[in-house]
């Protein structure tokens, strides 16, 4: 094999658009969180983001195109302005969560959570930074699995010249890229800062974090503090755990252990510390990890023991279709 022949086999594999499902699942997720913090907040939303509510308008003004830059919400300051701005805002994201035209409800739904979010910081914490920049990245991406009228989606795919869905797949997979670089990113950098505390160093920063009162604890934050064992075991735990991530994502064997790793991760702090949009957002990114051909296998295993037809979206064969010269 040349090394030319080599090149064009990498290139064309790079062509190929890799978990699709896992990126459909990330779509769906996010923006059925997004739509959980509209739906929430619905007996207050007036409050919250109106002209009039706790961060009037005529502040808010001063500082926005310095600090946040455009947002919807700042272009009137009438009341029916942000009402058809919040609730065009909420119908978008369900667009986009079951699929309705994923190309174009894509960036819809980031111009108007963007607008949201920015419009009063007190609603968001880091999950919400990790979103804006995961739904960026999803403009690039094929996120058409699990989408409403996929099948129209596909017959009209099958009718795009080969060029086209070939430059399509490399967009695709450098979206894919980006989100797994910007998770195992997230992750390095959070267990950078955490080792250079001296609390974690010494094993007690879990203490510190569960007798905070930031957060709405658990009854089961109170047995982890009083518990020394379990404070130490969970701080070095979540060290180990954030440090091995950016490296074990890379390998087959070790990405199941670390996925499961993250549900549990988040899943506790969800419980103990009552992050739930955070939680909810960091396990959904999660579902990149997996290639489609792990979730069809997940699917027939369930599907075998449970009474379900449905069926996970097929691959397109854009190599066969190349190789053929179709």
């Amino acid at each position: 094999m040349t090394a030319g022949t080599a090149l064009d086999r990498a290139l064309l594999a790079f062509a190929v658009p890799r978990r699709k499902i896992g990126l459909g699942i990330v779509r769906t997720g996010l923006a059925a969180v997004i739509a959980g913090l509209y739906v929430q907040n619905i007996p207050w939303h007036a409050l919250l983001w109106g002209p009039n509510g706790m961060i009037p308008m005529k502040h808010y003004g001063q500082t926005m195109l310095a600090s946040h830059g455009a947002n919807l919400y700042y272009l009137s300051a009438q009341t029916w302005w942000f009402e058809l701005v919040f609730w065009t805002g909420l119908t978008v994201t369900l667009a986009y969560a079951v699929g309705v035209l994923p190309v174009l409800t894509g960036p819809l739904c980031f111009a108007f959570t963007w607008s949201l979010l920015t419009r009063n910081n007190f609603v968001q914490d880091a999950g919400w930074n990790l979103t804006r920049i995961l739904l960026i990245y999803l403009f690039f991406a094929d996120t058409s699995a699990f989408a409403l009228a996929s099948g129209r989606i596909e017959a009209l795919a099958k009718r795009v010249p080969v060029l086209l869905k070939q430059m399509r797949g490399v967009l695709h997979n450098s979206a894919l890229g980006l989100i797994l670089f910007q998770l195992c990113l997230l992750y390095a950098t959070s267990v950078f800062y955490k080792v250079t505390g001296h609390k974690w160093q010494d094993g007690t920063a879990l203490y510190y974090v569960l007798r905070s009162n930031q957060f709405d604890l658990s009854a089961l934050g109170g047995l982890i503090w009083s518990s020394a064992f379990l404070v130490a075991a969970g701080t070095y735990g979540t060290l180990l755990f954030q440090a091995a991530y950016p490296f074990w994502i890379w390998q087959k064997p070790f990405r199941y252990v670390v996925a499961a790793g993250a549900v549990f991760f988040h899943l506790s702090i969800l419980w103990t510390m009552a992050l739930p949009f955070f939680s909810a957002i960091m396990i959904v990114s999660e579902a990149v990890l997996f290639t489609d051909d792990e979730y069809r296998r997940a699917w027939a295993w369930l599907r075998s023991r449970l009474p379900v037809q449905a069926a996970l979206p097929a691959d397109e064969p854009v190599a066969a279709t190349v190789a053929s010269g179709g």
